[in-house]
């Protein structure tokens, strides 16, 4: 933990650089988000993805990124991948396979970042 760096009671592991792999390119498959899998997958996803190049989806055929998101311990009887609640006050909610997944910060296709959303 940061108390025990702080401290100086960290043991270090010098890492062994032979056991060291690569991961392979980030591709358009592997950013865009299937709404049918269940809310933490999705949430993990949007997690690893953020900040670049962000998770994706689309809406009405435009590209939408998404770069923070919360697992939100309610379930919907709408379809995986509807909006559920979209409102100023209470935020964009989003069905999955499982739980609702509220997101925080978006960017729509050739517009800037959209914060608290």
């Amino acid at each position: 933990t940061l108390n025990l760096v702080e401290k100086g009671n960290v043991k270090t592991i010098v890492q062994d650089d032979s056991l060291a792999t690569y991961t392979k390119k980030i591709t358009k498959k592997i950013a865009t988000i299937n709404w049918d899998s269940p809310s933490k997958k999705i949430h993990d996803q949007i997690r690893a993805l953020s900040p670049t190049p962000g998770a994706q989806t689309s809406i009405k055929g435009k590209n939408l990124k998404i770069f923070i998101s919360q697992i939100i311990n309610r379930k919907s009887t709408l379809p995986p991948g509807s909006v559920v609640t979209c409102s100023p006050r209470e935020g964009l909610f989003i069905a999955t396979s499982d739980y609702l997944i509220r997101l925080f910060i978006l960017q729509p296709q050739d517009r800037r970042k959209m914060k608290d959303i």
